[in-house]
């Protein structure tokens, strides 16, 4: 029979190891997810299949009601761009997108006036702790610059007492 002590240890041992299995399947969740729609938590390939025949069909009216009834997003930037008069360029936005023609998809985002949407943002600057609160702390892009001699006249981002190569 085992001693109190050892039944703790035990108990310690199994509950450790049952919250190492828990963060490794919520990492893991995580990790497959990774921004891909086919694979997130809300996908319905059912609702998915409706909107591609709308976009194709060139039929605002109906993806939009489509996105409502399911509970997609309807509101944002990309709504108050994108209305009836615009919807055919953002169906051949669609279609450059998923044809992988990033120029045609180039073009027709800067039509529209939307931007990269989260893919401008890098990884780099969010994990330096930058984010979206650029211009602050000792080390922000424009800090002590009188104090390092940075200049920059012609405004290329290149400091004119630097030699070129």
């Amino acid at each position: 029979m085992a001693t109190a002590k050892e039944a703790r240890k035990m108990k310690t041992v199994v509950l450790g190891a049952l919250a190492l299995l828990l963060i490794g399947v919520v990492a893991l969740g995580v990790a497959a997810y990774r921004g891909v729609p086919e694979s997130g938590p809300r996908y319905d390939a059912e609702v998915h299949e409706q909107l591609e025949t709308a976009i194709e069909a060139r039929d605002y009216e109906a993806w939009l009601e489509i996105r409502a009834e399911n509970g997609l997003p309807v509101n944002g930037k990309m709504f108050r761009t994108v209305n009836a008069e615009n919807f055919a360029t953002y169906a051949a936005l669609h279609d450059a997108n998923e044809a992988h023609d990033t120029e045609r998809a180039a073009a027709l985002r800067a039509e529209l006036g939307l931007g990269e949407g989260r893919q401008n943002r890098g990884m780099a600057r969010e994990s330096l702790g930058q984010g979206d609160r650029q211009g602050s702390g000792r080390y922000a892009r424009g800090a002590n610059t009188a104090q390092r001699g940075f200049v920059d006249s012609d405004g290329d981002g290149v400091c004119d007492r630097m030699p070129l190569k």
